[in-house]
């Protein structure tokens, strides 16, 4: 596209949008020359990617904005129209506070009521599970969640969920992706008055009642109440006014909230990444927990959707250890299956992504259930359990290695506040027992084999270095290495073309829908899995080195080996990315 394309396109949209600020946004910009900016601004429609619409909040169509969200709201009201003949059904729409989540919240709904679909607002900064669990509970045919989960703060973004209570999957986005670009222009999209409209309701504190009730359901907590201390974090989200009740009613009276951290704000001031999993997220959480001899430090991300666990490391007074995402997804797992009578267990459901660990099959396998697993993103496994339980078998658990935790499907979605119940539930319940987290990790290591996982990243945050590193991509599937550190590879699964190839070039085909993913395969059931995040500008490199089942004398000794094992093997790959 030229300069001269690009003004007019540019032009073109501020004639069309809503939002004057935004309008002046893009002004200032075009006179300023700003053709590079402006470029990535309109470098097509905003997409629906692994968790929907996300993006920094700035004006122009690939960014989250008021026009974006008016059309992408006329475009599902179509779709649910034309395709869901679901016209004038029940949408509930919600939103975490972040900033303009709440405009973003009253435009969606204005364009609902204009085309006559009743809606149900959570008008106030609230956990996306609980979305997710009031579109159940009320039998709408869509929900929507304003919320950009853990992201930067300049993002925010758009969680769409179907009549199933689950996020939808293809073919629906790709259909909603086509009206959008077939729409006109923001402003000519018909917008209702909210106020006082016949067809706008309020969910207040009767859903939340519901919630923490169906939370503490699915938990089962025990009636071991021995005194058990939790420093919990919702990181400036929006988890604390659900996470500490939810946590109190199971029993746990010594709850402390970081206090720094306790109330949302949108700008996160304390941490430079609001995601649990990164380095120093947890930091204050961590210093609360010296100060009050915590058993256990739960961390949530900003709409309270993600989980992150820390337990004391007994080899150095007052520190902790953050357990992986995969290790905690092993042991709910295990934990639910011990709640769960022997007889029943042969049609219990557990899923993972294909990126988590295969350890949970393995677990299933020993306990006589069955396991899935899906592409990556939960809207896959909860489409997992609905067609699992069309066969009989009862969803008891779903994971994704990235804090993602579903305990017997409260939602159709991850859900952080009903995982921390239980997993606290669980750590409670050792220790009447006199056993620890640890001990139950080195059980599964002897029964089961030494798992551990890591990672590495690839950034590509302009369309220059992602094309670099989707060519390298395309090059490692293309002549994939013979071995990594000394571990013979001996299958690749290519997913874009659907075919797992062996050493001796034996092809089969992979069961899973054609995906941009490859896999290595090594002797001895180790692997790396390389795949473009759906969320944000960066390419993972996932590994999962096993070793023989044993009984560790030191758990964490064995865990941290075998890690930095894996994250050695998961750089090597992603030094490929970088370089070729």
């Amino acid at each position: 596209m030229t300069n001269r394309e690009l003004e007019a396109a540019v032009q073109t949209w501020i004639a069309g949008d809503i939002d004057d600020a935004d309008r002046a946004e893009l002004e200032a910009l075009v006179s300023a020359g700003s053709w590079t900016v402006l470029a990535d601004r309109f470098a097509g429609d905003l997409a629906f990617g692994t968790a929907g619409l996300r993006g920094r909040i700035e004006a122009g169509p690939n960014r989250m904005n008021r026009a974006v969200v008016i059309r992408a709201t006329a475009a599902v009201a179509d779709w649910l129209r034309e395709e869901e003949s679901a016209a004038g059904g029940l949408v509930v729409i919600g939103r975490d506070g972040r900033r303009k989540s709440d405009v973003f919240l009253q435009d969606a709904a204005a364009v609902l009521v204009a085309q006559g679909y009743r809606v149900a607002l959570l008008d106030r900064p609230v956990p996306t599970p609980l979305v997710a669990f009031a579109a159940r509970r009320l039998g709408a045919v869509a929900a929507i969640a304003i919320t950009a989960s853990h992201n930067p703060p300049d993002d925010n973004g758009y969680k769409l969920y179907d009549r199933t209570g689950g996020q939808i999957v293809s073919p629906a986005d790709e259909r909603i992706a086509k009206r959008i670009v077939e729409l006109g222009a923001a402003r000519d999209v018909k917008r209702a008055s909210l106020e006082g409209s016949a067809l706008v309701s309020s969910l207040g504190a009767d859903m939340d009642r519901a919630f923490l009730d169906a939370v503490k359901g699915a938990a089962r907590v025990s009636s071991s109440h021995v005194p058990f201390t939790v420093v919990y974090t919702p990181l400036h989200g929006v988890g604390a006014p659900f996470m500490v009740p939810a946590l109190r009613e199971a029993g746990f009276e010594s709850v402390h909230v970081v206090p720094e951290q306790a109330e949302p704000d949108s700008n996160f001031p304390t941490v430079k990444f609001p995601n649990p999993e990164e380095k120093g997220a947890l930091d204050l959480a961590f210093a609360l927990a010296r100060e009050k001899s915590a058993d256990l430090v739960v961390a949530s991300d900003p709409d309270a959707d993600r989980l992150a666990i820390a337990i004391p490391d007994p080899r150095t007074p007052g520190a902790f250890v953050q357990l992986t995402g995969n290790e905690v997804g092993v042991l709910l797992a295990h934990h639910l299956f011990g709640q769960t009578p022997i007889a029943d267990r042969g049609k219990q459901l557990v899923v993972r992504s294909i990126v988590s660990t295969p350890m949970l099959d393995k677990l299933a396998a020993s306990h006589h259930a069955h396991s899935d697993s899906t592409l990556t993103g939960f809207k896959w496994i909860a489409r997992s359990f609905t067609a699992h339980r069309a066969q009989g078998l009862e969803p008891l658990f779903g994971f994704e290695e990235a804090l993602g935790y579903c305990v017997r499907e409260i939602v159709g979605d991850k859900d952080g506040i009903a995982a921390a119940v239980a997993f606290c539930d669980l750590a409670r319940g050792l220790r009447a027992e006199g056993r620890t987290i640890l001990d139950v990790l080195g059980d599964l290591y002897a029964s089961l084999g030494a798992f551990a996982s890591a990672q590495a990243t690839v950034p590509h945050p302009t369309p220059e270095t992602r094309a670099a590193v989707f060519a390298a991509l395309d090059a490692l599937m293309a002549n994939p290495p013979k071995e990594v550190r000394g571990r013979k590879v001996i299958a690749v699964g290519d997913f874009t073309t659907g075919v797992r190839r062996t050493a001796e070039g034996v092809e089969t085909a992979l069961s899973l829908p054609k995906t941009l993913l490859v896999e290595l395969e090594f002797e001895g059931g180790s692997r790396i899995l390389v795949r473009p995040s759906g969320t944000e500008p960066k390419t993972k490199v996932y590994a999962d080195v096993l070793g023989a089942p044993e009984k560790p004398a030191s758990p964490l000794a064995a865990r941290e080996a075998a890690r930095n094992e894996g994250q050695a093997m998961a750089d090597e790959i992603a030094a490929r990315l970088r370089t070729a």
